[in-house]
């Protein structure tokens, strides 16, 4: 009888802890799912912040979702996704390294998001390791895209350790304003400057035009507009000139007497006067975009950028050739696409023939490089344009 009493007591003894501890535990998990539930209501909350373009509402509510739970992936994403929009860089950081620190195996997408970031700022040593981190999962959807942007940092930091410096000097505010400057063009004698600026508009869009600078004693003098046209809705710049400076290509976008949206234009020059402009004709000039004339030393052809059909994606650059009429007219071949050695799947313009007649300079999205468009280069031997090569930094 003693012994059974003592073996209820020990029991009882055994469960009396559970029996202390057990509301307490009730009472813990209860305030846990309440957390859980204002976390959810938070987020809830910002989504429908974000739904409405109120951004900064929507990051004071997730900001708060995060100092209830700091473990909340969820919570954490949805901070990059603000951050995004409000361009707070670090923001995007930050989150994205909470998202992988907290569950670093499956969140693969964080590290291609934060190697992007890394890569846009030029911090090629910590894009390539987060690419790495991605590549390491094996998401084949975009293995060829990564497998690129792989390239594309070992590339830049070889680069970088190279010294090529090269020496850049900025033109004064005769050339360079507050406004947007492009495209230079110099004549054959290094007296004339022609350049496109982007003109403001209190209209919708802003619009281009072709400004002149001619070389003083003292350096390039004031820069003055060539007029072509007052009609604001026109866009015409990207010019080149041929070597006797005689010919000048340019691109005009919305004229009545376009075939597509932009088309390449002429003129001659009489009497040191520019004639009228002449669009360069319907087998140049197609339906689609051309524009970012070049024209080569001999006057045989005319290289430029088109998206026209049957190229290799986006933008790719062409070439025609290029003869003069008895009656001053030019006339243009069908134009040729220059290959795959020169165009990529996305967008390849901006091409500058040199003198050489076999050298091209172009810019490229579509190759790996230092991101964005870079400049590249490749030479014409047998017919044939060589692999084009980045620049470099």
């Amino acid at each position: 009888m003693i012994n059974l009493f003592v073996q209820k007591i020990l029991v009882a003894c055994l469960f009396l802890p559970v029996l202390i501890f057990y509301p307490l535990f009730l009472r813990a998990s209860s305030e846990n799912m309440q957390a859980d539930h204002k976390v959810d209501r938070l987020v809830i909350a910002a989504q429908k912040e974000i739904s409405a373009n109120n951004y900064f509402k929507a990051e004071s509510l997730i900001k708060k979702a995060i100092s209830k739970d700091s473990t909340s992936i969820k919570a954490f994403m949805l901070l990059y996704d603000i951050s995004d929009e409000l361009l707070k860089t670090d923001q995007k950081k930050y989150a994205l390294h909470k998202v992988i620190f907290l569950d670093s195996l499956g969140s693969p997408l964080a590290y291609k998001l934060l190697a992007s970031i890394y890569f846009e700022e030029g911090d090629y040593d910590d894009a390539l390791k987060n690419y790495q981190q991605y590549q390491y999962f094996q998401v084949k959807k975009d293995s060829a895209f990564i497998l690129r942007q792989i390239m594309s940092c070992r590339f830049a930091v070889k680069s970088i350790l190279e010294d090529r410096s090269i020496p850049i000097v900025h033109l004064d505010q005769r050339i360079n304003t507050s406004l947007q400057e492009y495209w230079p063009a110099i004549s054959t004698d290094d007296s004339t400057l022609y350049f496109t600026r982007l003109i403001r508009s209190e209209r919708q869009f802003d619009f281009e035009r072709i400004f002149v600078s001619h070389r003083t004693a003292n350096g390039w003098g004031e820069s003055y507009q060539m007029n072509f046209t007052d009609d604001d809705d026109v866009n015409i710049g990207t010019m080149c000139f041929s070597t006797d400076g005689n010919l000048l290509f340019f691109t005009a976008c919305g004229r009545n007497d376009g075939y597509g949206s932009c088309d390449i234009f002429y003129c001659r020059k009489i009497n040191d006067q520019w004639s009228r402009p002449v669009n360069a004709g319907s087998i140049l000039n197609s339906p689609y975009w051309e524009a970012q004339p070049s024209v080569s030393s001999d006057s045989r052809y005319l290289y430029f950028a088109s998206n026209r059909p049957g190229g290799f994606g986006g933008m790719d650059i062409w070439r025609s050739v290029m003869s003069e009429m008895k009656d001053g007219s030019l006339f243009f071949t069908k134009p040729e696409n220059l290959g795959r050695h020169i165009n990529s799947q996305k967008n390849d313009y901006s091409p500058f023939i040199h003198a050489d007649g076999v050298t091209l300079y172009f810019a490229s999205e579509g190759r790996f490089g230092f991101g964005g468009s870079d400049l590249f280069i490749s030479r014409l031997s047998d017919s044939v344009w060589s692999e084009a090569q980045n620049l470099g930094f």
